[in-house]
This record gives structure tokens, C-alpha cells and sequence, in this order.
């Protein structure tokens, strides 16, 4: 997992978001706890932290702010942007 998790470089920044007890609910997909998740969080983010990622942390804005903070940060460092050929 490690040596695929150096070769598999996608682009250094990641949006993260922080698990919100408030709108948690358990589903057929989400099978984790609050804690869990929580603990997963935390994990995720030591992980993308040891390979050198930069963590953009996606606040509790409504989603049409959330997704203007998004789309700032991807025209910014241009995140989407294609290699050359």
C-alpha cells in the first residue's frame, strides 16, 4: 500500500472535510459511527500529511459557499489544470 500510495501522485493539494456530527446519520454505505469517523478523519489526515500533501480544510459553510471556496482554490493552484502533451 505504501509504495503504490508514492508511485500514485495525483497533485499535492486535497480538500478535506471534517466529519459533522450534526448531519451524520448511519447508511447502507456509511457502515462507521461518529467515532469512527472521526478517527478515520484524523487518519486521513496524518496520511495525506506524511506524503507531503497540502490539507485545504473545507469549512461548515452552506454549499454554495463551500463550493465557491472550492472553486478559488482550484483556479488558484490549478488544481484541474491538463499535462501537455
Amino acid at each position: 500500500m505504501l509504495s503504490h500510495c508514492r508511485e500514485l501522485v495525483y497533485h499535492p493539494r486535497v480538500f478535506i472535510f471534517p466529519p459533522r456530527q450534526a448531519i451524520y446519520a448511519n447508511e447502507i454505505e456509511r457502515k462507521q459511527d461518529f467515532s469512527e469517523a472521526v478517527a478515520t478523519y484524523h487518519a486521513m489526515q496524518k496520511a495525506y500529511e506524511a506524503f507531503g500533501d497540502e490539507l485545504i480544510e473545507v469549512l461548515r459553510w452552506s454549499v454554495v459557499k463551500r463550493a465557491g471556496f472550492i472553486l478559488a482554490k482550484v483556479s488558484e493552484g490549478c488544481i484541474c489544470s491538463q499535462p501537455s502533451l
